[in-house]
């Protein structure tokens, strides 16, 4: 049986215990594909995939009666190419061996950006089954407690050169002296925060989901740091223009003393 290119054409089963974000996921997403089944945890997961073989499972990790990862596990002897998408509000680095070791295909941070979930299905539907950490996966940076605060900057700037979310030319003192570059910069980082590539933690090693708590190690939001680039941004863009005035009154000078 061929298998299906299009969102619109599979089943998906979601598995989640908390039922507020089950039911929050359940609207948009039943309205795009074909079917959607629905587990509390992953016993419940274990047996409806027996029953309904999906195409695509999203599951939780952390679940009473049998977790996630366990649950994929059962999954696997039975379909071992069947696409798995992870869903975690814990740091994702913590388990990544044990997602490569079960074949996740992706892990997507909480809270979940359904548009971020659909591309991620189609993705998967359009390139088959491509585990977690395959040659070709994009790395993940974690940004927390144990990062030196003065390699914060610089380590985003490493991430995106080494993952070309940047242009092949651009160098670190030029990010910081052109307002539009940076405020693309800005755009590129919270994407990748939402998706999951770039993760902020707090000084107890917890993923900060939003824009306005303390990031470690410099205990600053992600907002007040953009602000402050800014800040920085347009102090350079400044003191550039008075050395722009000065050069050119240094030129008129010259040319007046000329004649």
């Amino acid at each position: 049986m061929e298998k299906p290119q299009h969102i619109a054409d599979i089943t998906v089963m979601y598995v989640e215990d908390e039922e507020f974000i089950r039911r929050t996921l359940e609207k948009p997403l039943s309205r795009r594909i074909k079917s959607l089944i629905l587990a509390a945890d992953g016993a419940e997961g274990l047996e409806l995939f027996q029953k309904h073989h999906p195409d695509i499972i999203i599951t939780d990790i952390n679940m009473p009666n049998m977790d996630g990862f366990e649950m994929i596990e059962k999954v696997r002897a039975i379909n071992p190419d069947v696409p798995v998408i992870i869903t975690t509000a814990l740091n994702e680095e913590k388990h990544l061996a044990r997602m490569q070791e079960l074949g996740i295909d992706k892990y997507i941070i909480k809270p979940i950006d359904v548009r971020e979930l659909l591309k991620t299905m189609q993705h998967i539907l359009q390139n088959g089954h491509s585990p977690v950490g395959d040659e070709g996966e994009e790395d993940v940076l974690v940004i927390g407690p144990r990062t030196n605060q003065q390699h914060v900057l610089p380590s985003l700037y490493q991430y995106l050169k080494k993952n070309s979310h940047l242009p092949p030319n651009i160098t670190n003192k030029e990010i910081f002296s052109d307002r539009a570059l940076l405020e693309n910069i800005i755009t590129v980082v919270k994407k990748l925060h939402q998706q999951g590539k770039i993760m902020f933690l707090n000084s107890d090693e917890i993923p900060v989901l939003d824009l306005t708590s303390p990031i470690a190690p410099c205990n600053k939001s992600f907002s007040e740091m953009e602000n402050y680039l800014r800040a920085q941004v347009k102090q350079a863009e400044e003191a550039r223009k008075k050395q722009e005035e000065a050069a050119a009154e240094d030129s008129q000078s010259s040319e007046a003393d000329e004649e």
